[in-house]
């Protein structure tokens, strides 16, 4: 949760910045603001994915000392650490396609990344028995498939609207 609201208040910043250049006519300065906010959302990402990667034989107990439970979030550490710099982009990017009103956009690819990868991820850990390191290897996919699409989609320029509105 901790690092879903670190990585969203880059997405919130991303959001206002882009609606305010675009809304003042300035299409380049809102790519320039994509680029900058989407490297800082990877290297929020990142730093996320040393500490926690770092803390794997530690973080785990501080929440609970039931050994069950401590195996299964193990189960799922790799997956967790590894998706933080994609979900960090995708934070970033999710910010810039709404600060540029493309909601359409956002709704298409969550349904599709939904649908196309996670939903036959998840069905697909549960027919492997995989658990929930099978279960967290869907979620990484569905992040991953967001992740293309929103590059994409953001170096397409086809989110460019200068003086847009909803």
């Amino acid at each position: 949760m901790f690092c879903a609201l670190v990585q969203d208040a880059v997405a919130i910043a991303a959001q206002s910045l882009v609606g305010a250049e675009l809304g003042g006519g300035r299409a380049g300065a809102a790519r320039w603001v994509a680029r900058r906010v989407s490297a800082v959302g990877v290297a929020t990402g990142i730093g996320f994915a040393v500490l926690i990667g770092a803390g794997a034989a530690v973080l785990p107990g501080l929440f609970t000392s039931d050994e069950q439970v401590i195996h299964q979030a193990l189960l799922a550490w790799p997956w967790f650490v590894a998706m933080q710099p994609v979900a960090g982009l995708v934070f970033a990017l999710d910010g810039v396609l709404l600060g540029a009103g493309d909601m359409r956009f956002l709704r298409n690819i969550i349904i599709a990344s939904g649908f196309g990868a996670f939903l036959p991820g998840v069905l697909l850990a549960g027919h492997l028995d995989l658990g929930l390191g099978g279960v967290w290897a869907a979620l990484a996919l569905f992040i991953v498939v967001r992740a293309v699409g929103m590059l994409l989609r953001v170096r397409s320029g086809r989110w460019v609207r200068v003086g847009a509105t909803l």
